[in-house]
């Protein structure tokens, strides 16, 4: 049988969970979360061409370290999701907390090495001049903003292993907008702000 109707409605604790209605919203919260470093670029298009090369070189860095700090997330909710298929709930609370613990610990190391490391990640990538410190200015804030950041892509896991996957759809659909008005909010507005340009970028997202 290519297709067996009866595993696309499941009944968990009360609630009638259905495989299109948990993939949808899992394929809007992706989307949404790939939109950040999107927006970022398409605004600051109009601020400055340097800016956006910056900021794209140093993105390519945030995403490789957002990967990373993904596959303990991931592993953590395969965990939780075996312990609560088995109804082991006391071990599901066990394996969120350490998770969580193993999450903060990593992102504040990875946080670390970006932050300490970024003049020289930058060099290695071929950046000199105004261009260089832009980077370095943008993957520094980014570095800062990572274990904040870290702990929200974990909690988020966490609602869609619980079957809340409409919540951090509606999550990534709030914070874009968000993300969206303070960028342009930071950058075009007649406010005069302590931080501008990319740095003001990369603190807006993290928000």
């Amino acid at each position: 049988m290519l297709y067996d109707k009866s595993i696309s409605t499941i009944c968990e604790n009360g609630k009638r969970l259905t495989l299109i209605g948990l993939t949808i919203p899992l394929l809007l919260e992706g989307i949404f979360g790939l939109l950040y470093g999107t927006v970022n670029t398409v605004i600051l298009s109009g601020y400055s061409d340097m800016a956006v090369s910056a900021t794209g070189v140093a993105q390519s860095i945030s995403t490789l370290t957002n990967t990373v700090l993904n596959m303990v997330s991931k592993g953590t909710v395969i965990l939780a999701s075996v312990a609560m298929g088995s109804g082991d709930t006391k071990r599901v609370r066990s394996i969120a907390g350490t998770g969580m613990f193993l999450m903060l610990s990593c992102s504040i190391l990875l946080a670390t090495v970006l932050v300490a490391f970024s003049n020289e990640i930058m060099q290695l990538m071929g950046l000199s001049g105004k261009l260089h410190g832009m980077a370095v200015s943008y993957l520094r804030t980014i570095g800062i903003i990572l274990p904040i950041t870290a702990m929200f892509s974990y909690v988020n896991n966490l609602l869609i292993c619980y079957g809340y996957s409409k919540v951090t759809m509606l999550c990534g659909l709030f914070s874009n907008v968000l993300n969206v008005f303070l960028c342009w909010f930071a950058l075009y507005s007649n406010v005069s702000l302590p931080i501008t340009g990319v740095v003001a970028v990369a603190v807006c997202t993290g928000i």
